[in-house]
């Protein structure tokens, strides 16, 4: 874990040179949290996505990483939208603890269309120097039938440091209000047609 000013962005090349840590490649374990977070974000006409819809608004958002709102996280990487293999260096600016600086790398993105409807996301694994050892994927669907847009995130992780087993209460308060969060600013932004 990095703790610095974001103003200085040169630690994405540092992310980028950090491997996963190898207990995730095994998938989760009975020890770690598991959270499932799901929010109806809008209701498009049934069909496909309308170009600018709703459903459209919030895959963009989660594909450049912001679904989080601003003054929660911030983030640096090189394109968007994000791609397989893509890295992330995410930043807390520094409420209620010191600002924190950490990276994740992206493992799978989601592009899937069908009869049904279709679903736009993607995966991204916790690497070595993130305080915690972990997954977590951004998913907006929109079921053809209905026309309900709904954003998922789903997690898994366990502490990577000495610090996160130190504040394990506080460090899963905190991830349980980020997720939420994500899922209130992707609302907001699926519903006026904001960008940031």
């Amino acid at each position: 874990m990095k703790i610095r000013r974001f103003q200085n962005v040169s630690g994405l090349a540092h992310w980028e040179a950090q491997p996963f840590r190898p207990p995730l490649s095994q998938g989760p374990s009975a020890r770690d949290l598991a959270l499932v977070s799901h929010r109806l974000l809008a209701i498009e006409a049934p069909g496909p996505p309308d170009p600018d819809g709703s459903f459209a608004r919030a895959s963009a958002a989660i594909l450049s990483y912001r679904a989080f709102p601003g003054w929660l996280v911030q983030r640096h990487l090189r394109r968007e939208p994000l791609a397989l293999g893509d890295t992330v260096e995410i930043f807390f600016p520094g409420w209620p603890l010191p600002a924190l600086a950490f990276g994740a790398r992206v493992t799978a993105v989601i592009k899937e269309q069908d009869a049904r409807g279709c679903r736009s996301g993607f995966t991204y694994r916790t690497l070595a120097g993130h305080p915690e050892n972990g997954e977590e994927t951004f998913l907006v669907e929109k079921d053809a039938g209905t026309g309900r847009v709904t954003a998922s995130l789903q997690s898994w992780s366990h502490p990577g440091s000495g610090l996160a087993v130190a504040f394990l209460p506080f460090v899963r308060a905190l991830q349980i209000f980020a997720m939420r969060m994500a899922l209130r600013n992707l609302a907001r932004l699926a519903q006026r047609g904001e960008t940031r």
